[in-house]
């Protein structure tokens, strides 16, 4: 059967999907799901999704909502991709146009101090209190300590003594607000724990990190990260350490900044909305990133108190 040519639009563009593209390349279609799909070249990943799919740093948003049936009928791992004049081409069959594209960023929450923190932080905790939560993942570790954790998944029981130890790092980094304190082998077996494409314990870690950027201790993030990359080159896949990059300079799902602003400014008044767009990332990468955030704010929101900030 001979297809004929597709031709799309990407509307909108992660910074990391930017600056990738940005370079005329040659590479191949790495990954290939039932609504997405990635090209890499180099070790540059770049995620093409629907146009009613979530934005992020590798995200390439398409005009059509019918991507998927796109993907079934023209995508294929290890098929060549060709990037030029503002154009990616997949295959024989199959273009995006991109020269019209809207760079995305996540957008800054503001206004925001320790009581707004403990209103979001307080809110989400009753929000969760009243629904069940995935037991896949680490989503788990968002239940109040009232509520039993019990029967933990193998994953949530591998990581629940390395997000303890994510949560001392964090009190004395922030306490001090000393980068040269942290020491991060406690969290080296989060490192590619769990199955999929971006494991769990990758996910908290991004969304820690994520958090730290947002409340502004890059320098304790840059020193995470700095110890942990040489480590997750080989602990985890290449996606996921691809997606950990791009946390290590801030950037992460839209869903997961946006949960993060509103606990920050104390809105929880469209929690159901936003918990939704969570449970919508991957398996369980949303919940498992919200998990390592949601450390961060608590950890710093504890360090305010005791200070006698709050």
């Amino acid at each position: 059967m001979t297809y004929l040519p597709q031709a799309f639009r990407i509307t909108a563009i992660g910074r990391h999907a930017s600056l990738t593209l940005c370079d005329n390349f040659r590479g191949e279609v790495g990954a290939v799901f039932e609504r997405s799909f990635y090209v890499v070249t180099q070790d540059r990943w770049v995620c093409f999704v629907p146009c009613n799919g979530g934005m992020g740093p590798l995200n390439a948003r398409c005009d059509t909502a019918s991507l998927d049936l796109q993907i079934k009928d023209f995508i294929r791992v290890g098929d060549s991709v060709i990037v030029a004049d503002k154009t990616i081409y997949v295959g024989n069959t199959i273009s995006f146009a991109f020269d019209q594209a809207e760079t995305w960023a996540p957008a800054s929450p503001i206004g925001w101090d320790a009581r707004s923190v403990a209103r979001g932080i307080d809110g989400l905790s009753h929000f969760l209190l009243l629904r069940s939560l995935p037991r896949e993942g680490l989503a788990v570790f968002l239940e109040q300590p009232t509520r039993s954790y019990a029967p933990l998944s193998a994953v949530a029981a591998a990581a629940q003594e390395p997000l303890r130890s994510l949560t001392q790092v964090f009190t004395a980094a922030i306490s001090t607000n000393d980068e040269q304190c942290i020491d991060v082998q406690a969290l080296v077996p989060l490192l590619g724990l769990g199955p999929g494409l971006t494991p769990s314990g990758d996910d908290a870690i991004g969304g820690a990190m994520i958090a730290l950027h947002v409340l502004g201790y890059n320098r304790i993030r840059d020193s995470i990260w700095s110890q942990l990359a040489p480590i997750a080159a080989s602990a985890t896949g290449r996606i996921s350490y691809a997606h950990l990059e791009a946390a290590a300079e801030g950037f992460g799902h839209e869903a997961l900044h946006n949960i993060i602003n509103a606990l920050l400014m104390g809105h929880t008044a469209h929690l159901d909305e936003k918990i939704k767009a969570i449970n919508a990332i991957g398996h369980t990468s949303g919940w498992d990133a919200l998990v390592g955030a949601v450390t961060v704010l608590t950890t710093w929101l504890h360090v305010q108190r005791d200070s006698g900030q709050d």
